[in-house]
C-alpha cells in the first residue's frame, strides 16, 4: 500500500492534502501547529502533533513512507526537516517546498537532499506561461500595435465577404 507523509502545515498543505487524499493509500501529516491538527484531519488523512524534524518520531512511523512532502512555511526550517528525513529515510522520494523568501544557501541545502524542490515563484511562472502561451503573447503584441495607431485604421476584406469574414474583420 502506498504511504505518503506530509511534514508541516505551511500555506500549500491544504491543496496538497486534497490531491493526496483523492488517491489511494495512506496519508499522514506531522505538524507542530496544534490548530492545524484538527482542521487537517479527515477519514483519509491521519494527523499527528509532532516535530517534523525529530528523527525519533520519523523512525517510529509505520509503515515507512514511499513519498515525503516537506511543506513547512519557513524555508530554513524546510531545509532542516528535509535533512532529517533524508537521514532517516535515505531512499524515499523527497519533495520539498522552498518557501516564498529563501536565500541561495537554503536553496542549495534543499537541492542537495530533496529529489524535487517546489519553488513557488517558478511554479507560478510556469503555470502562467502554460496558460498564456505563444498565442497569448502574440495577441497582446497585436493589441499594443493597434493601440499605438494614430488616426484612421482600415480593415480590408475581400470583394464579397460573408458574415464570418465581416466578424473577423471587426
Amino acid at each position: 500500500m502506498t504511504s505518503r507523509l506530509v511534514l508541516g502545515a505551511g500555506p500549500l498543505v491544504r491543496s496538497l492534502l486534497d490531491e493526496l487524499a483523492a488517491g489511494r493509500g495512506e496519508v499522514t501529516v506531522l505538524t507542530e501547529d496544534e490548530h492545524r491538527v484538527d482542521t487537517l484531519r479527515t477519514d483519509a488523512i491521519t494527523v499527528q502533533l509532532a516535530d517534523p524534524a525529530d528523527r525519533s518520531v520519523l523512525s517510529s512511523l509505520d509503515p515507512t513512507p514511499e513519498t515525503v512532502f516537506v511543506a513547512v512555511g519557513d524555508a530554513k526550517r524546510n531545509a532542516a526537516v528535509a535533512q532529517a528525513v533524508r537521514s532517516v529515510f535515505p531512499s524515499v522520494m523527497l519533495v520539498a517546498y522552498s518557501g516564498l523568501e529563501t536565500d541561495p544557501a537554503v536553496d542549495d541545502a534543499l537541492e542537495r537532499v530533496a529529489d524535487r524542490v517546489v519553488d513557488p515563484g517558478a511554479a507560478i511562472t510556469d503555470h502562467l506561461m502554460e496558460r498564456i502561451g505563444e498565442a497569448g503573447l502574440r495577441t497582446r503584441q497585436l493589441q499594443r500595435v493597434l493601440r499605438d495607431v494614430d488616426g484612421t485604421l482600415a480593415v480590408v476584406m475581400h470583394d464579397n465577404p460573408d458574415p464570418d469574414a465581416i466578424a473577423s474583420g471587426v
